[in-house]
């Protein structure tokens, strides 16, 4: 779902929350994963007060202020909207991402071209490509380098 190797400890608690509301349907499931997650983070010598300012950016970023103090149903289920609106944005921004990378692929041709030859296939080097590719639209964002043998 998130790239954990991204993130820094700051934000691995909120990774895990992230996933404990997505998981967790009613607000009882999702206050056990809360206090499993904080149990893990002091058992890892995460100080306290680090713990409870994590799970307070966490709730005042998805906009739930009282979910800590009342375990109300209605209010998770906001919280679950929000989480899952956010959610949905961020795979959308990693399928952007990838798409653009993928877009920024270079693709190497092989060839025993020599001089002349060599010199205009590196100019255009679409046209070494088969008919079939020439007009491909997921090919407008790729490199073609021709490498000579």
């Amino acid at each position: 779902m998130y790239d954990a190797c991204s993130f820094s400890s700051a934000n691995l608690i909120q990774i895990a929350l992230i996933r404990a509301v997505l998981c967790c349907s009613q607000v009882e499931d999702f206050v056990h994963e809360q206090q499993y997650i904080e149990y893990s983070y002091l058992f890892n010598r995460f100080s306290f007060d680090y713990i409870r300012q994590s799970l307070e950016e966490f709730f005042l970023y998805f906009k739930v202020l009282d979910l800590t103090m009342y375990h109300d149903q209605a209010t998770y289920n906001e919280l679950r909207q929000h989480v899952r609106q956010y959610d949905q944005q961020t795979i959308k921004k990693q399928m952007k991402s990838r798409e653009e990378a993928q877009k920024q692929c270079i693709w190497y041709i092989y060839s025993t071209l020599k001089g002349i030859d060599l010199v205009r296939a590196r100019q255009n080097p679409r046209e070494l490509l088969p008919s079939y590719l020439c007009n491909d639209q997921d090919l407008q964002g790729i490199k073609i380098e021709i490498v000579s043998l």
